[in-house]
């Protein structure tokens, strides 16, 4: 189960995609409404899963919403992905040199200590952080995550260069 993530919110349409058996079925519930998809017909992975993808209707209201996601396995089950406190606003994606890892923390003598913690005062803001993986090739999804999907608070915002998120995009 994955909690406190964000999508794009309208005007744009969010597209939520993950992987599964070839050629199933895919059902998605969010809000009262129903998305049904085909995965691929071509393995992706080493374990023989394609992709899924849903582009979801734009939506302005902001949430918290749950997405489940289901899908019919071979050995006859069903299996089922659900996502809780999913809200839908402006996604921020910032990435940059090295001075782009240095956490609210890090600020020191100016009011890294005031920031993190006035942080609880943004419970609708979502913080997440990729881990420092390269990879020579393209890559559908990330090779690590240094910090999961997390509710700004104190802890999230307060943590540690390098494994938390950036000052600066916080300071944006």
């Amino acid at each position: 189960m994955q909690d406190h993530m964000v999508l794009q919110s309208a005007p744009q349409r969010a597209i939520v995609w993950g992987y599964g058996d070839l050629n199933a079925f895919t059902t998605l519930k969010m809000n009262g409404r129903v998305y049904h998809t085909m995965s691929g017909s071509s393995p992706v992975n080493s374990i023989g899963e394609s992709i899924w993808s849903v582009t979801l209707d734009a939506e302005s209201e902001e949430g918290p919403f749950e997405i489940l996601v289901t899908q019919p396995l071979a050995n006859g089950t069903l299996g089922s992905i659900e996502l809780k406190d999913v809200l839908f606003g402006d996604v921020w994606v910032c990435s940059g040199q090295s001075n782009m890892q240095f956490a609210v923390i890090d600020l020191g003598p100016f009011n890294a200590s005031q920031e993190i913690a006035n942080a609880i005062n943004y419970p609708k803001i979502r913080l997440f952080t990729a881990a420092l993986v390269p990879s020579d090739n393209p890559i559908e999804e990330l090779l690590g995550i240094a910090q999961n999907w997390a509710v700004a608070s104190p802890q999230s915002v307060g943590g540690p260069s390098y494994n938390y998120f950036s000052a600066t995009c916080w300071l944006k």
